[in-house]
């Protein structure tokens, strides 16, 4: 993901929460390999936590 296209996205997000997930999403923790191209489904596994 490019810097444009992050902030474009990281824009969209409506809370400050929101914010803080998509940023540990694509910018600090990343995904688990076993969730490879379905980084919703961890993140909202994640979350539950």
């Amino acid at each position: 993901m490019y810097l444009e296209s992050f902030m474009e996205q990281l824009k969209k997000q409506d809370t400050t929460e929101k914010q803080y997930d998509f940023c540990r999403k694509f910018v600090l923790h990343g995904t688990p390999y076993v969730f490879n191209g379905k980084d919703d489904d961890f993140y909202e596994l994640s979350g539950k936590f």
